[in-house]
């Protein structure tokens, strides 16, 4: 066996091995069909024009949650005022994208009320 033959040899198995690995990796990342069993004890409702149908019970309606700001894995930055300021005077003042470059900025203010951390609200 000559050096030009078994270098043929092992370039056709390293490029066989790079093949199979990106096979084995896109098989690993596909998505994975899920097995749902439907349960008979939910009722099933068409959909239709009428404006009582619409409305969603109150069990099954999406919770609206309120992005909260977390000292673990937020850069937080308290800004003392010399007096209370509203929450539609500071909503004006805010820019209208809510971002910093390409990441979210939430901003929350010191309810005077109730000395809670809440989103800024009218």
């Amino acid at each position: 066996m000559t050096l030009t033959t078994a270098l043929a040899i092992l370039g056709g198995v390293v490029l066989m091995a790079v093949l199979l690995h990106g096979w084995w990796s896109a098989r690993r990342a596909s998505p994975k069909p899920a097995l749902v069993q439907p349960s008979s004890d939910v009722s099933r409702v068409e959909p239709g024009f009428d404006a009582s149908a619409t409305a969603l019970p109150a069990e099954t309606r999406p919770l609206k949650r309120a992005a909260t700001i977390d000292a673990l894995i937020d850069a937080i930055a308290t800004l003392a005022l010399d007096a209370p300021v509203s929450g539609d005077m500071v909503l004006a003042h805010l820019p209208p994208s809510r971002r910093a470059g390409s990441k979210p900025v939430f901003i929350e203010g010191l309810d005077a009320e109730s000395g809670e951390w809440t989103p800024l609200a009218p």
